[in-house]
């Protein structure tokens, strides 16, 4: 049976080290083990949100094609967060960190559960995520919302 390819949004952000080498070793690491990349923002600065950091965050965006379903997904990158420098069982706590990769949308799945919720909960409310997204993907159909990225910025 063929696996189907689906379209995936990613949110990547690093404020420490060097953010811009992590970000792009973590860009790398998604093309070679999970799917291609078929869309990257621009790297944008932005202060940290609701955390205890000085450290000013580096953010982009991503979309991607790959046949990994959601949880496999998660569990993959959570692996790459962990071998790139971030201390595992940091999901849910608001410290500086090396790497985020958070999914944002899988396709137009909902999918709400303990460890995964998509599309993630609080994309919409923040900048980091919407303005790189908008570049990549402002037509971007949020399954719950029923509005592009576009419609949510504005």
């Amino acid at each position: 049976m063929e696996k189907t390819v689906k379209t995936v949004v990613l949110a990547l952000g690093s404020n420490l080290g060097n953010r811009s080498k992590n970000i792009e070793q973590a860009i790398n690491r998604i093309q070679n083990e999970i799917g291609n990349v078929i869309a990257k923002a621009d790297f944008i600065e932005t202060e940290p949100f609701e955390m205890e950091s000085s450290d000013v965050f580096f953010n982009t965006c991503i979309v991607i094609q790959t046949s990994i379903l959601p949880f496999d997904l998660l569990q993959m990158l959570q692996s790459i967060e962990i071998e790139l420098g971030r201390p595992a069982n940091t999901k849910g706590k608001k410290i500086a960190r090396t790497i985020d990769l958070d999914i944002i949308f899988y396709a137009s799945e909902v999918i709400t559960s303990d460890r995964l919720t998509i599309p993630h909960k609080q994309y919409s409310k923040r900048d980091f995520v919407l303005k790189p997204l908008l570049q990549i993907a402002p037509y971007f159909i949020d399954p719950i919302k029923n509005l592009t990225t576009k419609q949510l910025i504005n």
